[in-house]
């Protein structure tokens, strides 16, 4: 059972009642987006905690004593969403001796409604089929060492006018040269003579022009990511500025020349994976019987086949349950994606000794340090980012939300992934407060659930000159229904 050091320390200091947590969040909280009344933001939190259904503005309404213009109020504000997440994971969750990387990926919720704000058309991975509906970039800081992940802000994806005109100018160009596959050019004629063939090289008075992030075009995506790498860095640096964070991981989407430029400006390595028809290529050596002689030095060597790499960059193989896994790790370039950046590749080779088949895996990174477990194992840290996307949709109401003004959708998003980032900070105290090691989301749900139900109860046939419970009853009391209790 993991359990931070300072929740520990916490849950050992305040055995009396839950509710100074709650407290301790919302000043926190209240403190980081400007909100002088921080019982407003504690009663926020409970009511998230409290739903067990469908999680909308009218529902959360219904579970605190906020009414429900209140709560429009609240969502209507400009608020730092970003300092308050760094801000709550500096004060409850980070230990200085801990390792941490970033991990960020973007997800897309559908909607509906054509009025919601920055409503596009977003490839939803997890049916494979384009959907209407609002997309995100997300960020995360995630633990090394206990392989948690810690939100730290999103910002929404908005396409402008040019973006949607070079969209569908890119889909023009690919369906023209599909017809003309379909038609065929290979017959001629004294009408239709076959083309001349392309001269090679550069045309005359041609410039070469280096290809970095500076002079390739933005996309929506990457202008989002950009904004919201540039935030986060920012106050990471200013609250935690002795935070041991090297490394940057994204998925093979964000395998190029743009996001790795984009990384070393902030001092950052990054980690990706790419496609296993990738053109991976030596670094090219000079030798006695082929020394260097004059003009520009070579660059690239031997291309390797991807299947089956050269027998001296082997560095482990493992074989379970029939399955025979083999890392193979050198220094290379990827020229058609990096360019003349060396890279740290490692390519991983599963086979099924049953019947013989095999599946490649190819990860890289410009930190030539790495070792091939290392490389392995922080790739895979980044599916962590994953399940804050889950619990966001699943229980903060990321999936159920009704706004579709600008301020209401930003806040309301921002505030169903500050309820993930919070869940992390309060499962651990309950479940060192109460010895329940198998503790989640739902049975958190569960018991705040049971108690805003015994305090309305008590609201309604309690005598207010003779209390029968008071609130540090309230917030201690534990119902019967957890689903991981034992």
């Amino acid at each position: 059972m993991w359990i931070p050091d300072k929740i520990r320390t916490f849950a050992a200091k305040t055995k009396s009642s839950s509710l100074i947590m709650l407290q301790q969040i919302g000043n926190t909280l209240g403190t980081a987006l400007g909100v002088s009344n921080s019982e407003v933001l504690t009663a926020i939190i409970s009511s998230y905690f409290s739903i067990l259904y469908m999680v909308t503005t009218r529902s959360l309404s219904r579970h605190s004593w906020l009414s429900e213009r209140s709560w429009f109020r609240f969502l209507s504000g400009n608020y730092t969403w970003i300092n308050a997440f760094v801000a709550l994971f500096a004060q409850f969750s980070y230990e200085v001796s801990e390792r941490y990387i970033l991990g960020f990926d973007e997800t897309m919720q559908a909607k509906s409604r054509y009025s919601t704000y920055g409503i596009d058309r977003f490839y939803n991975s997890i049916i494979g089929i384009v959907q209407r509906g609002i997309g995100f970039f997300g960020c995360s800081l995630i633990s090394i060492d206990a392989g948690k992940s810690y939100f730290m802000g999103l910002l929404q994806i908005i396409r402008t006018p040019h973006d949607k005109a070079r969209t569908a100018a890119i889909k023009a160009k690919k369906s023209q040269a599909k017809g003309k596959a379909k038609k065929g050019t290979s017959t001629t004629s004294a009408n239709n003579p076959q083309p001349k063939p392309k001269p090679k090289g550069h045309p005359k008075g041609a410039k070469n022009k280096p290809k970095s992030a500076e002079n390739t075009l933005e996309t929506a995506s990457f202008r989002t990511f950009k904004r919201l790498f540039v935030d986060v860095m920012t106050q990471i640096k200013a609250q935690l500025p002795n935070i041991q964070l090297h490394h940057i991981v994204g998925d093979s989407a964000y395998a190029t020349l743009q996001y790795m430029e984009l990384a070393l400006s902030e001092g950052l390595y990054l980690i990706s994976k790419v496609k296993r028809n990738t053109v991976i290529c030596f670094p090219f050596q000079y030798t006695e019987q082929q020394p260097y002689t004059h003009g520009r030095p070579k660059v690239y060597g031997k291309r390797i086949d991807n299947e089956n790499p050269p027998a001296h960059t082997l560095k482990n193989t493992t074989i379970q349950d029939n399955i025979k896994t083999e890392h193979f790790q050198f220094e290379g370039y990827m020229k058609g994606i990096f360019g003349q950046i060396i890279l740290n590749i490692l390519i991983v080779r599963t086979t099924d000794t049953t019947t013989n088949k095999t599946s490649i895996l190819i990860f890289c990174s410009n930190d030539l340090n790495l070792t091939h477990s290392q490389l392995w194992d922080y790739y895979h840290l980044r599916y962590q980012i994953e399940f804050d996307f889950r619990d966001a949709k699943q229980h903060f109401g990321f999936a159920d939300f009704k706004n579709y003004k600008q301020n209401n959708v930003t806040n309301f998003v921002n505030l169903a992934f500050m309820m993930c980032l919070i869940a992390k900070i309060i499962i651990p105290y309950y479940r060192q407060q109460y010895g329940m090691p198998k503790l989640g989301i739902t049975d958190l749900k569960i018991i705040f659930n049971a108690r805003f139900t015994l305090k309305s109860f008590l609201n309604d046939t309690q005598n207010d000159q003779n209390p029968i419970f008071n609130a540090e009853a309230i917030h201690n009391f534990m119902p019967k229904t957890l689903i991981n209790a034992a």
